[in-house]
């Protein structure tokens, strides 16, 4: 793809926006090789953009020298979770008020997950809540083993991360936060790597919390792959 616009424009920031167009058609990760062939250009140039796009945060690198787009973009279009919650919100609310506890979203962003929509229950009593936007490590807390879920087994993971994909939900005890309790759900529907969870303090009937949570990952797997969205 040769580039015969007008010299006005900033060539490398148009290089940049057609690499992340891209990334965002394609239906699996794209490899430096790949963007360089199909963009016509070279691959030193498009190695250089795709770091800094990554280091944005506007790309993810995913199985080695793949890409796919990142969270980062969220900062710049914040209608891309309005969007999503728009169409998770039934369901989490519903969930929330059969558990009586928050329930929230999130998704892989390298080697973190991030909470993408959290909806309360309508009648609110003592719970544990928390922010669009919060962060922790994938290998820690049952959430972001519900994302791990998305992989295959491999060998010398976590028997924390084998065990709930065996059992097909997670569970943890003071792993992100002293004394707060989650369990989550891989939602298989989404092309990145997500999933639902909820999180309480104190005690709670742990096995009727994973079925509403498998029943409703259920639905919501069925929404997403309906409307492709990703």
């Amino acid at each position: 793809m040769t580039d015969d616009k007008p010299t006005s424009r900033s060539q490398t920031l148009d290089r940049g926006l057609m690499i992340l167009e891209l990334i965002g058609r394609a239906s699996t990760p794209l490899t430096v090789a790949q963007i360089s062939r199909t963009l016509e250009l070279h691959r030193s140039i498009v190695y250089r953009l795709v770091r800094t796009l990554e280091d944005r945060d506007f790309v993810v690198r995913e199985g080695g020298d793949a890409y796919r787009l990142g969270l980062g973009l969220l900062a710049l279009r914040q209608g891309v979770a309005s969007d999503l919650g728009a169409i998770l919100t039934p369901e989490l609310r519903s969930l929330a008020d059969e558990l009586g506890y928050a329930t929230f979203v999130v998704v892989q962003s390298g080697s973190e997950v991030v909470t993408l929509v959290v909806v309360e229950p309508t009648d609110p009593g003592p719970m544990f809540t928390l922010r669009v936007g919060q962060r922790h490590p994938v290998d820690r807390g049952a959430p972001g083993r519900a994302v791990l879920m998305h992989a295959p087994y491999r060998t010398g993971e976590d028997p924390r991360t084998t065990e709930a994909r065996d059992r097909g939900w997670a569970q943890s005890h003071g792993e992100v936060l002293d004394g707060v309790s989650a369990i989550a759900v891989p939602l298989l529907g989404h092309r990145s790597p997500a999933g639902l969870a909820t999180s309480w303090v104190g005690a709670a009937d742990e096995q009727a919390v994973a079925a509403a949570m498998i029943r409703t990952g259920a639905r919501i797997d069925d929404t997403l792959r309906r409307l492709q969205v990703s």
